[in-house]
């Protein structure tokens, strides 16, 4: 089992002894490409003309921008959630009605969801298979194509990366953090294969307050007959176990338990 206290950082670039010298600099030079692909000519670019002028009309004025109104008078709203279209409109209501004003911030979106999806491969299987990955996401012509222009994908792709990327963190890491804000260790993960700490790891961060509550689906691993024996049972969260854990817990006898 893999230590979380040896998971690798998931910023772009902290520690960069633990990658390669070549993958921050290939990493700039996908973004770079990608966000020159996205951009060339965009002053032309083909717009969907129904958003269009919902853009224009809601840059004109702030009702319009948070209601997602088609025209200016806004007295019709937009056939979907207009977030998507709000960054466009700022970005009108900036430097004026033109095609690139509308674009950029798609551009600006797109190289984002590039770089995100570079940290979240990274995370799960190295600095070469992420490159590989953003590259394959800059370069397809249907990225491109959804970049160029003024649909709601783009931004939509970039939140999905976005949620992919937390969740391959969460479950990287072995904590999640309850609406109480407990520290939570999870042990077997979502489908029971993740990552987590060897069982002296798991008693030294018990006995240093590192989390409180430990949900884990009963197995006949050792960690799991620790924790059974010398942390509390506060409840089940379908087929798991929801032990809470105290420092003293790491050195009491099991006794009572």
């Amino acid at each position: 089992m893999t230590d979380t206290a040896q998971l690798e950082p998931t910023a772009f670039t902290t520690a960069r002894s633990a990658q390669p010298r070549w993958a921050l600099p290939g990493l700039l030079l996908v973004a770079a490409a990608a966000g020159l692909a996205y951009a060339w000519g965009m002053d032309g670019a083909l717009l969907e003309p129904y958003y269009a002028a919902a853009v224009r009309s809601m840059a004109l004025d702030w009702r319009n921008l948070v209601y997602g109104a088609f025209d200016p008078a806004g007295t019709v709203t937009l056939d979907e959630l207009p977030g998507a279209f709000c960054p466009q409109a700022l970005s009108v209501r900036l430097f004026g009605v033109h095609a690139w004003a509308i674009v950029l911030p798609q551009v600006v979106e797109g190289v984002l969801a590039v770089l995100v999806l570079y940290r979240a491969v990274r995370r799960l299987a190295g600095p070469a298979a992420g490159l590989v990955a953003a590259a394959v996401l800059a370069a397809s012509p249907v990225t491109v194509a959804l970049n160029r222009g003024n649909i709601s994908d783009t931004l939509m792709t970039l939140l999905l990366v976005l949620a992919a990327d937390a969740t391959s963190s969460a479950v990287l890491t072995g904590r999640f953090i309850f609406a109480s804000g407990e520290k939570v260790l999870p042990i077997g993960g979502f489908a029971g294969s993740a990552p987590v700490p060897s069982l002296a790891r798991l008693e030294e961060q018990v006995a240093n307050g590192e989390f409180h509550l430990v949900v884990a689906l009963p197995t006949g691993d050792p960690r799991y007959a620790w924790i059974a024996l010398h942390c509390a049972a506060r409840g089940r969260m379908e087929r798991a176990e929801i032990y809470y854990c105290r420092p003293a817990d790491a050195q009491a006898p099991p006794a009572g338990r």
